[in-house]
């Protein structure tokens, strides 16, 4: 199991890097998800390929979801490569921060971070089929759409850069997405609502009425995984984020 006290050590280390300044609010979040980015290495949640898809550290990391591994049909021998591989690439990550820390001359923490992301590519490719591996990369950014939301993934998330979206899109987008997302819960509701109905036949009337009254209105929750809380703390941090003019004016 890899240890949870290196997600505070890495975590130390980044933030003495990249935030040795107050930063201006169109870097604050770029800051922050790097800040978060070296915490969230070794930390087995699927869910945090909604904010880095891309980066393989993260997606081995994920490889640890169930169902994750059910969708793309790993076998018992990729299972065991890729957990002992994984675990030898972040033991040897761990040491080189620990090491780097002690240096005079220490390195900026992308550098390291870059040097076993490259590794966790490599235990990736070697690992996985090509079918797999490109599954994997598809569901990640099929996360980000699930937690950041349908809108802004594909407006101004991983996806869009993947895609190239432009400004102009992007303005485009975010205003008939939200149509299209009011749109989408509007059905979702009507089709959950319609299974209660249609499961309920089963029952007498009186246990249908007293189902109805028990249940009340529509209500869908959404779990807070570690990928939206994330954001969603740093888009209120953003709006409370004094701007430059602010300050020096």
């Amino acid at each position: 199991m890899r240890s949870s006290s290196f997600l505070l050590i890495f975590l130390v280390f980044t933030v003495r890097d990249s935030i040795a300044q107050t930063p201006a609010p169109g870097q604050l979040i770029d800051q922050s998800k790097s800040v978060a980015y070296s915490a969230a290495i070794g930390h087995r949640d699927g869910s945090l390929l909604a904010i880095w898809p891309n980066e393989p550290l993260i997606q081995i990391g994920a490889l640890s979801n169930e169902t994750i591994r059910r969708a793309l049909e790993l076998s018992s021998e990729q299972e065991r490569s890729i957990e002992a591989k994984s675990q030898e690439n972040f033991d040897q990550m761990m040491n080189a921060v620990r090491k780097n820390s002690a240096d005079p001359k220490r390195k900026p923490s992308d550098v390291i971070k870059r040097e076993f992301s490259d590794r966790a590519a490599t235990i990736l490719e070697e690992i996985l089929l090509p079918r797999q591996l490109e599954r994997l990369k598809q569901i990640a950014f099929r996360i980000e759409i699930s937690q950041r939301g349908l809108t802004e993934a594909i407006s101004v998330g991983e996806l869009s850069k993947a895609i190239g979206v432009n400004e102009n899109q992007k303005r485009n987008l975010m205003v008939k997405g939200q149509a299209i997302e009011s749109r989408i819960a509007e059905k979702i509701q009507d089709a959950q609502n319609e299974g209660i109905r249609d499961l309920l036949q089963e029952l007498t009337p009186e246990q249908q009425t007293q189902a109805f009254e028990l249940l009340g209105r529509y209500f869908i929750y959404e779990n807070s995984t570690a990928a939206k809380s994330f954001l969603d703390a740093m888009r209120k941090r953003v709006k409370k984020f004094p701007t430059r003019r602010e300050k020096t004016g």
